[in-house]
């Protein structure tokens, strides 16, 4: 924790006065920011869990512009033995490729749990089932060979007024090394993941800005063990305007500049894993690769081109103008 404060932290973390448990079982960690319209969802669901465990919830409050953090400081006056709210400022943000991120957000909540899990739920998200956190720890102490396990959800999508169950592909067990590394951070939902706190590097999701905190987590948590998939339903996944898929992220100009800084940390993954998963990363530098050369007009030739070796395939891209 010092060495992340010492830096990235520019201004001091206001921590809210509360009287949280010294030793919990399981930290929950809210990362919200405008979500003024969703956050009371959010709390309530985490509030009402029943377990047999004791919990604490931290919840980042990342200055937001809108009444978020007000609400939050009810929540904490309402609820002082459980919420730890932490008041950030704009100033530690961490930016990735360019833009303002949640990082420094995500990663101050989970190296201040003091759990030995860890379980996620973005604000604008929210749990459904009362037992969602009791069946993942029971699970997740029975199968001590796993590091991290995630239910299925439900997706609401705020945009064109749809909802239906996430599609993850998956059977009801032991999640395939090759499905996590091909679908990265959209193989689960992050409201419904949870984790051992000793399963993750810190470092390592500092290190490489290149990818989203969802798919750097899950990838780390599967190069510390396995990875188990409950097929029920526990929690809501959430799709918004104003949320992390906003309509500027789709924009091609921004596509493909993505597409470039996830090719490059894929290399840095692929060699901080000592190449354990080298084809499947392989395979993930190929995809992007295309994908840029397919929507570049400068590219005509395509059937050439997909015949190229990965690495042809990044110096082309890399030496792009």
């Amino acid at each position: 924790m010092q060495s992340f404060i010492a830096k990235y932290q520019k201004i001091p973390v206001e921590e809210y006065p509360n009287l949280a448990p010294n030793l919990p079982l399981v930290s929950v960690c809210i990362q919200t920011y405008n979500h003024a319209n969703y956050i009371f969802e959010c709390l309530d669901g985490v509030i009402e869990q029943k377990t047999e465990f004791q919990i604490e919830v931290l919840i980042g409050e990342d200055d937001s512009r809108d009444e978020t953090r007000e609400i939050c400081i009810k929540y904490a006056q309402k609820h002082p033995n459980r919420i730890r709210l932490f008041l950030h400022h704009r100033t530690n943000n961490i930016k990735l490729g360019g833009s303002p991120s949640g990082r420094f957000n995500m990663l101050y909540n989970m190296l201040s749990a003091r759990g030995k899990y860890i379980a996620l739920c973005e604000g604008d998200d929210y749990w459904t089932d009362p037992y969602k956190l009791q069946k993942q720890i029971d699970l997740l102490e029975s199968k001590p060979e796993c590091s991290a396990c995630f239910t299925n959800a439900e997706y609401i999508n705020e945009i064109d007024n749809t909802q239906r169950k996430y599609v993850t592909g998956l059977k009801h067990g032991y999640v395939p090394e090759k499905k996590i590394i091909i679908n990265g951070g959209y193989i689960y939902p992050t409201a419904s993941l949870v984790f051992r706190a000793n399963s993750y590097n810190p470092e390592l999701l500092t290190s490489i800005t290149e990818l989203s905190g969802d798919e750097l987590l899950i990838y780390n948590l599967l190069m510390n063990g396995k990875i188990y998939f409950l097929d029920q339903i526990t929690c809501i996944y959430r799709h918004w305007g104003g949320g992390a898929y906003s309509s500027i992220y789709n924009k091609p100009e921004i596509i493909k500049q993505k597409k470039k800084n996830q090719i490059i940390g894929y290399i840095k993954l692929d060699k901080y894993s000592n190449k354990k998963y080298h084809k499947l990363f392989k395979r993930k530098v190929s995809i992007n690769s295309l994908y840029i050369i397919r929507n570049d007009k400068s590219y005509k030739k395509l059937v050439f081109l997909t015949k190229l070796h990965y690495k042809e395939l990044i110096r082309l891209i890399f030496g792009m103008k």
